[in-house]
């Protein structure tokens, strides 16, 4: 999990906490982590703007309008180098990760687009 933030802002060299953001005055505290962390270091922001949309949150980052907390995938398929580079990206804790898993119904026969998908999450894993 990493957050990416625009501003002018040191960069921490181990993993960022919530305290990093205390001086951003729209933040989306919208996922149970970024909550989670704000709330651990005693912030209460502001959030002047939410979504569930990662990709809106990172456009408002680039933009300099908060923070965001997402996956290190999302930020790379979501955003441009040239955004990429305007952006303060900080690893958050070990802390700040959780396992996933996925279920699908047997059949009898195999289906491409699962087995592709299954392929691709194993690939994702590995490279993690």
């Amino acid at each position: 999990m990493y957050a990416a933030m625009r501003s002018p802002q040191g960069t921490c060299t181990r993993c960022a906490t919530a305290r990093s953001f205390s001086a951003q005055p729209q933040i989306s505290a919208g996922g149970r982590i970024g909550r989670e962390l704000l709330r651990a270091s005693g912030i209460s922001p502001i959030s002047k703007a939410t979504s569930e949309n990662v990709e809106t949150l990172l456009a408002l980052c680039v933009q300099g309008v908060g923070a965001c907390f997402c996956p290190e995938n999302l930020l790379q398929t979501a955003l441009s180098p040239e955004q990429l580079a305007q952006l303060h990206i900080l690893p958050l804790c070990p802390s700040a990760s959780y396992p996933i898993c996925f279920g699908y119904l047997r059949r009898s026969y195999p289906w491409s687009v699962l087995s592709e998908f299954i392929r691709i999450a194993r690939e994702q894993i590995r490279s993690a």
